[in-house]
């Protein structure tokens, strides 16, 4: 039965049935009132129950019509008393800050790449404000409700935004109060032209208060050439501690940014995500480098000026590059001293093929990396990997991610042992890449060359292309080598002493058979059930659909372009497939 037909169904006061009508809590003299209607009620169906013992009791000749009447008023006042009880339950009654958490827990998703909070009417906050006058309040008053806001802006000329927008955009952020609050706004080109609004400049706009001192902001815009002016202030942006800016085009390489100088009042700012928004002709004061710690820059960096920009950030600890001609085909070698950068940890690079030649060597020379514990690398075409420029800076890493499109002939394998050489040090170890793998399991057997890899702890391989043998030759070799790093010796590797290599903990595989993958992976899971018996950490999987986040042994999604999403509010704010890569 509806709420609705339930109340017309039962005699109630006028001001009883308003507040079960309504969702609004109850003053102390309204509970009182409630309270006392209960007492009533009760007193009258005990008087009730009273009398319909006594006519049970009574034995009629003629149908019974009074007990019928005092079952009905029995009825009547459980009822009435089940929606007084309702209507004071602790629900209705919650402090403002417990009802401010509840809330809190009905917001949407966060803003990923593909949706993003707007002023939505049917979600949270904003549906929550039409609830009723105590549950406005409420939302009002719980700053979480409103510390991130996207306003999607058609921008037909110049960037510029309504006046109204700007005005709901100050009350949103301004219910945020001392928090660190997120302004995303994302301009786009209109080609039909709307009717006439008044607008402000981007830069009039950033100048408002609350807007100019937001803490996380994120502006996509369709060019570059505009934007810089909004940042020029030199008392703006005091709070500011992460800035994304992305252009949907890729800037003018000719445009002359080196006397541009930026945010020179933002002395928070430690984290920047970049897009299409640098050209070849930058400098030092441009930005305030030397303040960041995180860094996303992209996404078509020369090596000249990637080389160039991690000369101006010496504090970095977490870098991401999307680069593009920075292989043996490019002309720029640095030189004098090598940069020093001596707080950077994790380094990620994502390389568009684009331009380059096919000989892809990373250009590692005239850097200083001596915290360096993490590198990633992925290409995103085809390209054949010839090793690294200078494998100095590698004694102390860790992790190693190489994936992508990257092709290692034979002649070349040595090249990619070289680097595992190079890391003695390294206990996590991605590849997803085309290679004759036959000749690499062949050289990270601990019998062939203990010094390969001795703390190895975690392997991941993606087989999805076969260039250099057949799908069926994989599994013995791929068993092969687990068991000889699980300390189970081949037939093959009967003389091989293990004291020198750790035991590997994990392996992961994801397999392309080309049809015939779970037959492969069940001759691979029956052989290396000894070892998961004893411990050993083994996932298994067909390649992976597109749109699938599969198990990694390293906190990172092979979908490298948003790598640096989680830059945004430090982290606090997760959107996006990675969510660890920038701790």
């Amino acid at each position: 039965m509806k709420q609705s037909q339930y109340l017309a169904d039962v005699d109630l006061p006028a001001e009883i049935h308003e507040y079960a009508k309504s969702s609004y809590g109850l003053s102390d003299v309204d509970l009182s009132r409630i309270v006392s209607y209960i007492e009533e009620c009760t007193k009258n169906l005990a008087s009730i129950e009273q009398q319909l013992a006594i006519e049970l009791e009574i034995e009629r000749p003629w149908p019974n019509h009074i007990r019928a009447d005092l079952r009905l008023r029995k009825t009547t006042e459980i009822r009435r008393i089940k929606i007084c009880r309702q209507i004071g339950a602790p629900i209705r009654q919650l402090p403002l800050e417990i009802l401010g958490e509840i809330f809190t827990l009905c917001l949407p998703p966060m803003m990923t790449k593909h949706q993003a909070r707007s002023l939505c009417r049917r979600e949270a906050p904003l549906v929550l404000c039409r609830v009723c006058s105590s549950w406005r309040n409420a939302a009002i008053n719980t700053p979480h409700l409103w510390k991130q806001l996207e306003f999607r802006i058609p921008d037909p000329i110049g960037l510029s935004i309504p006046v109204d927008l700007v005005e709901k955009m100050k009350v949103w952020l301004g219910r945020g109060r001392d928090l660190p609050v997120l302004l995303r706004l994302v301009l786009r080109n209109q080609y039909t032209f709307p009717a006439a609004r008044a607008c402000v400049s981007l830069e009039e706009t950033l100048s408002q208060e609350p807007l100019s001192s937001v803490c996380n902001l994120d502006i996509s815009i369709p060019t570059s050439s505009n934007l810089y002016l909004s940042f020029k202030r030199a008392d703006g942006f005091k709070r500011l501690e992460s800035l994304v800016m992305r252009s949907h085009n890729d800037p003018d390489p000719t445009a002359d940014q080196s006397h541009l100088m930026l945010l020179p009042g933002a002395s928070m700012l430690r984290r920047a995500v970049l897009i299409n928004v640098l050209s070849q002709r930058i400098s030092s004061t441009l930005f305030p480098w030397g303040q960041l710690t995180h860094l996303y820059a992209g996404d078509h960096l020369s090596v000249e000026l990637w080389y160039r920009v991690m000369s101006y950030c010496v504090n970095l600890r977490v870098a991401s590059f999307g680069i593009v001609d920075w292989w043996t085909d490019y002309k720029f070698r640095p030189t004098g001293e090598p940069v020093l950068l001596p707080h950077l940890s994790i380094l990620n690079i994502m390389h568009d093929h684009g331009r380059t030649s096919d000989e892809s060597e990373f250009p590692f020379s005239g850097l200083t990396l001596p915290a360096l514990r993490t590198f990633r690398i992925q290409s995103s075409e085809v390209c054949t990997w010839s090793g690294l420029s200078d494998y100095s800076q590698l004694p102390f890493l860790r992790e190693l991610a190489l994936v992508g499109s990257f092709i290692i002939l034979p002649t070349h394998v040595q090249d990619l042992c070289k680097l595992f050489g190079a890391t003695p040090l390294l206990s996590s170890l991605q590849l997803s890449i085309q290679i004759p793998y036959d000749v690499l399991f062949a050289n990270l057997l601990p019998t062939a060359d203990p010094s390969l890899l001795p703390n190895l702890e975690n392997l991941e391989i993606h087989c999805k292309f076969w260039s250099f043998m057949a799908p069926e030759e994989f599994p013995p070799l791929f068993v092969d080598l687990i068991k000889a790093r699980w300390w189970i010796p081949s037939q093959s590797q009967a003389g091989y002493n293990s004291g020198k290599t750790i035991r590997l903990l994990q392996a992961i595989l994801y397999f392309n058979g080309m049809g015939e993958a779970e037959t492969y992976l069940d001759t691979i899971r029956k052989a290396l059930q000894p070892c998961v018996d004893e411990g050993l950490n083994l996932h298994l999987g067909a390649d992976e659909e597109e749109g699938e986040d599969p198990i990694h042994v390293m906190p990172f999604t092979n979908d490298i372009r948003h790598w640096h999403e989680d830059l945004i509010d430090g982290g606090a704010i997760r959107f996006g497939r990675c969510h660890t890569c920038f701790n």
